[in-house]
């Protein structure tokens, strides 16, 4: 047996059953031998029934099963009754639902576990109702025991899955490739088990302490792989010679003076961070990442300055038109008048297929483009990268020649977990910048749903005394009439005296564009839109957003629509309606105003799935492991080092 062998190698399973262990991505053995248990069931105490509690709900007993029989119901319904007495002669009602077949199993010398729900009678009588039951065995597989609980699909029942995978784990050691790659040393240092014991563990345990080490063994398996992957791809990255760039020091330095703001200690640590790898002849990947408000594009524009006086050409790229446009402006405005600038995007591309311009700005309309420029390409900078996949970013890098030279720096606003930034960002330098400020301008709200009304008072209060609102929706349109559309029609008329618009994804660049700007210059005073303002959108002067059906967003996005107002310092407001008044999540993001920290406890509470989001794509699934976990992402990291140095020896 191999672990690439179908599982139909396996007894019992055929063909049907095949096709539905698909539906739970299980192909081969070592898919099976993979697939996690959510959870475990404790039936190892076992209670006489004399000795069952009044209150008592759930019982796991020992005993055989008499005289029992199907009973026809109304239509194909049956239903079957016997009783079980105990090991101490004690009886029980038992009641099956449907399971006719039950009548041939049992006979008067078959001992069986039986695990279910009880009732029991004012005069002591007790009774199962649809009660789990297995015949007693040296050895069990469900009760008895602590057993594992799978996720299941349609015809797949977990005490047939159970048997398969003990089939496994019994047979492991006829698994011929299934070996345990991690060192005797590295097993003894972080006091790991043997491979094939966590198996047998995670599945099997006989305790739940011996479930967490089999995990806490599988998990360490897992992050050791991505991580290893991690680092031999930087190994190869630092090999890679990029286009050293012999940087105009007295020209970014007067650039730098000419900014009409005084940078931060982060900000001129990460400047300097990006022009020490722009100067070196390895390849840059560098990643900016700070919290909304602290600074970003101004590391952006002296990264690209830098290029240009080396006599290279910039490439921008933005996840929208209307980021792209305003990061078209900024830059404008920061760097002298002689620089050949570009706007690219869908509304632009159509009418210009080429560009000569040395710093290109724009959107993946910029795969459509040919580059003219005569200097060649020596940085590209990502504007939140997370909303690029691998693949749309390798392709940008394709257009030109060299594309294993050309520099790139990546920014986000995203918060990243400390602990998954330390191993799924290891092949990538990163930059932190702080908050520009740690003043506290924004409060934040959770709003139960019985308040609407006043809050359209207070609302209509704040916009007359000159605020301006952000109103945002999880939908455009829904059929229950919460969503955007529905919502904008309805208020559009008792708000009208502050001029009302709507923003949402379908609506034309150049329509957009006007309604942003519109929204800028104070010719609306509420914008209803979808979660197209999340990123990059910046009005100084609008303090106030509400957000609908908040509990659909994940915390770092509820960050990101926060950090849309009160970025001028003025007084804020963040309004979060739901109808789950005990949302903990809500409630502790309402206290929460450090990205990191939000990303941390998001990360804990809720898993990695929004935080993938912020990641490279490529990446696995995590089965057995958990990001937040920072023991064990330490000791992975460790633990490489160690492998790599034993490799090397």
């Amino acid at each position: 047996m191999l672990l690439n062998s179908p599982i139909t190698n396996i007894p019992y399973i055929g063909e049907k059953n095949a096709i539905k262990l698909s539906k739970l991505g299980i192909f081969t053995v070592k898919d099976l031998l993979n697939y996690p248990p959510t959870r475990y069931f404790d039936s190892t105490e076992v209670i006489p029934l004399r000795n069952t509690g009044l209150f008592q709900s759930y019982l796991t007993t020992v005993g055989v099963v008499h005289k029992l029989r199907s009973i026809k119901l109304k239509g194909k319904r049956t239903i079957q009754k016997g009783y079980l007495i105990d090991d101490y002669g004690d009886k029980a009602d038992i009641t099956w639902f449907n399971q006719p077949y039950l009548t041939k199993i049992f006979d008067e010398n078959l001992k069986v576990y039986i695990s279910g729900k009880i009732t029991t009678s004012s005069t002591g009588k007790i009774s199962f109702l649809n009660p789990q039951f297995e015949p007693v065995k040296p050895e069990q597989v469900s009760l008895g025991r602590i057993s594992p609980i799978y996720p299941l699909t349609d015809g797949i029942n977990q005490n047939w899955l159970r048997k398969r995978i003990k089939y496994i784990i019994d047979n492991i050691n006829q698994i011929e490739d299934l070996f345990d790659d991690l060192s005797t040393r590295i097993r003894n240092k972080y006091e790991l088990l043997d491979l094939k014991d966590a198996y047998k563990s995670i599945h099997f345990p006989t305790s739940f302490a011996e479930a967490k080490k089999g995990r806490d063994r599988l998990g360490f398996d897992e992050l050791f792989a991505i991580y290893s992957r991690i680092i031999r791809a930087k190994n190869k990255r630092k090999k890679n010679l990029g286009f050293s760039k012999t940087i105009d020091a007295f020209a970014v330095r007067k650039l730098i003076e000419s900014l009409p703001i005084n940078l931060t200690t982060s900000q001129i640590k990460s400047y300097k961070e990006v022009l020490r790898d722009l100067s070196s002849e390895q390849q840059m990947r560098r990643l900016i990442q700070g919290d909304v408000g602290s600074g970003k594009t101004i590391i952006a524009v002296i990264s690209a300055y830098a290029t240009l006086t080396a006599g290279q050409s910039v490439i921008v790229l933005a996840p929208t038109t209307i980021l792209a446009t305003q990061l078209y402006d900024n830059f404008r405005k920061y760097l002298p008048t002689n620089i050949k600038f570009d706007l690219i995007t869908s509304d632009t591309v159509k009418k210009d297929k080429e560009s000569k311009a040395d710093l290109i700005i724009g959107t993946h309309a910029l795969f459509s483009i040919k580059r003219k420029s005569k200097s060649k390409l020596g940085l590209v900078i990502i504007d939140e990268q997370h909303k690029f996949g691998v693949e749309q970013r390798t392709k940008l890098l394709k257009l030109w020649k060299d594309d294993s030279k050309i520099d790139i720096l990546q920014m986000t606003a995203t918060p990243i977990p400390r602990t998954i930034a330390q191993v799924l960002f290891a092949d990538i330098d990163i930059s932190r910048l702080e908050k520009r400020t740690t003043v506290n301008n924004i409060e934040t709200f959770v709003v139960p749903e019985y308040k609407r009304e006043s809050f359209l008072d207070w609302l209509r209060i704040k916009l007359l005394e000159g605020n301006k609102a952000f109103w945002v929706f999880p939908r455009v349109e829904s059929e229950d009439d919460t969503g955007l559309k529905h919502a904008y029609n309805k208020l559009q008329e008792s708000l009208k005296e502050f001029s009302p618009s709507l923003l949402y994804g379908k609506i034309k660049e150049q329509e957009k564009n006007k309604i942003i700007n519109e929204f800028r210059l104070n010719k609306s005073k509420i914008l209803f839109s979808t979660t197209v303002i999340e990123v990059g959108i910046d009005i100084p002067d609008a303090s106030i957003i509400i957000i609908e059906e908040a509990n659909m967003f994940g915390l770092a996005q509820l960050h990101q629509l926060r950090g849309r107002v009160g970025r001028a310092g003025q007084a804020s407001w963040c309004l979060l309606f739901t109808t789950k008044n005990d949302d903990e999540r809500l409630k502790r993001f309402s206290i929460l105003n450090d990205g990191n920290d939000i990303a941390d406890y998001d990360l804990e509470y809720r898993g990695p799935g929004e935080v993938y989001g912020t990641m490279q794509s490529g990446l696995p699934n995590l089965k057995f492991a958990k990001f937040s976990n920072n023991k064990l992402m330490q000791q992975v990291k460790e633990a490489v080092e160690i492998n790599n140095s034993e490799l090397d020896q």
